[in-house]
């Protein structure tokens, strides 16, 4: 198989990844008037331990503890996508709801300041949930400081699935720094008349090296979340290369899609508009990324740029597939016009550069959209 292809095949497969978060948590809720909501999960193993401190609740209008019924559920699943609040709509009182599993909670909120903790029992490990909810019966806003720390025996502070992810992170990063090696001495330096070194061969070279430091820093990140609960200063450095890479990839992949260097040496206007669309999405894709990464699910605002992060994706895949039809059709029309074939040879490159991305693009959003859902909490990676 031709290197390019080989290598824009396994790059296009891996690029699309996200992290994990370790449970140490520190969430500020500040006039949400939601009634219910999901806040947080984590795969407990045997013996794993939940801590829940809330401080400084306050609701307008304001709540009597004695009577009125506000607080969070705690319930266990075996799969992340069991969603307790969907399942239980139009009612949103969740204290309302009859769970068959012993090992359910329910705290209600008796102060304005509260602390709950409990171990998990033997045999009880699964995937646990935790909601807030109200059941007021009325529109009320909350304010409140939660503090939830969630481990397991050792400490760990990864999920029971994610417990692996820095040694899978590092062994990539070694496979990507073979991948550096290969690809510079066995094509960049290469002497042969039927290898070409374009600029694009650089760019793709500097994205190899985005790539492999962004693995090493998360890496190092998960490492530190799983041994002590935070990340210190390895998460910002994994934000800001994951931010470059993502920003990178979709720049090298729209700029092989025009046929920039080894089709044609410049960019119409046509490329350059894509370009400037593509571009500017994913660094919103990405600012959305590192905010819901670094935010809990119980954010307020956090499923929307979630959401906004999966259709930005998309719109970016599709974008950057636009010019490579149009480089495929400018190609057969050169041909058929010089009547020389000379342009022919380059549509299958191009054909099969999109055929790999369109595969990786729609294979990596039904794995990590589907099949993670359906997933036991132990085997819970974070695709």
């Amino acid at each position: 198989m031709h290197p390019l292809r080989l290598l824009l095949s396994f790059l296009v497969l891996a690029l699309f990844a996200t992290r994990a978060t370790a449970l140490i948590h520190h969430l500020e809720i500040r006039e949400d008037t939601r009634e219910a909501y999901f806040i947080e999960n984590f795969g407990f193993d045997d013996n794993g331990f939940l801590n829940l401190t809330v401080t400084d609740f306050k609701a307008d209008p304001p709540v009597d503890f004695k009577t009125d019924v506000v607080g969070f559920v705690i319930a266990r699943t075996q799969q992340d996508a069991h969603r307790l609040i969907e399942e239980n709509e139009p009612d949103s009182c969740l204290f309302n709801v009859h769970f068959d599993d012993p090992y359910a909670k329910k705290v209600r909120l008796e102060s304005k300041n509260i602390n709950f903790a409990f171990s998990i029992p033997q045999s009880a490990s699964a995937f646990y949930n935790v909601y807030f909810t109200s059941c007021l019966g009325r529109t009320a806003a909350f304010s409140y400081n939660l503090d939830l720390v969630m481990s397991n025996p050792g400490p760990n502070y990864l999920s029971v699935g994610q417990s692996v992810e820095p040694t899978i992170y590092a062994f990539f990063f070694f496979v990507y720094v073979v991948l550096l090696v290969l690809w510079v001495f066995g094509y960049m330096r290469a002497t042969s008349e039927k290898k070409k070194v374009f600029p694009i061969h650089y760019l793709m070279t500097l994205l190899l090296v985005l790539k492999m430091s962004a693995l090493l820093f998360h890496a190092l990140e998960l490492h530190f979340l799983k041994s002590t609960g935070h990340a210190g200063g390895w998460g910002i450095v994994f934000y800001l290369l994951q931010f470059l890479k993502g920003t990178a990839m979709f720049l090298v992949i729209a700029l092989i899609g025009t046929g920039w260097a080894f089709i044609k040496p410049f960019l119409s206007d046509r490329d350059k508009k894509i370009i400037m669309i593509v571009i500017p999405l994913q660094v919103i894709d990405n600012l959305a990324l590192i905010y819901t990464e670094a935010e809990a699910p119980g954010s307020e605002g956090w499923i929307t740029l979630q959401d906004i992060f999966r259709i930005v994706d998309i719109v970016c895949c599709i974008a950057v597939l636009v010019p490579v039809i149009w480089s495929i059709r400018h190609l057969k029309e050169a041909s058929t016009i010089d009547g020389k074939g000379t342009n022919t040879s380059l549509a299958p490159l191009a054909r099969a550069f999109a055929a790999p991305f369109s595969f990786s693009f729609s294979f990596s959003f039904s794995f990590s959209f589907s099949f993670s859902f359906s997933f036991s909490f132990s085997f819970s990676f974070s695709f």
